[in-house]
């Protein structure tokens, strides 16, 4: 991974968070991140960016039985 581009390292980055590596190529990756400054810098932004996302995000607060209706309306039950 040495001669990536940013674009393709941040690539790499959200493949990591995403869980979308094999456990080889989580280790590889994360050994790369730790021996240069930029990427682990970039790897660490990445991370808190998705945790203010979560901390942030709440799911809407549906009516009781809001969601029973609506898959009897699906299935055409009334």
């Amino acid at each position: 991974m040495d001669n990536l581009d940013f674009n393709e390292i941040r690539k790499k980055i959200v493949s990591f968070l995403d869980r979308e590596m094999s456990n080889e190529e989580q280790k590889s990756f994360l050994a790369h991140v730790k021996n240069n400054p930029l990427y682990s810098k970039e790897f660490h932004r990445q991370q808190l960016i998705r945790s203010k996302i979560k901390e942030n995000f709440q799911r809407p607060v549906l009516a009781p039985g809001l969601h029973d209706k609506i898959k009897n309306s699906i299935r055409g039950k009334h």
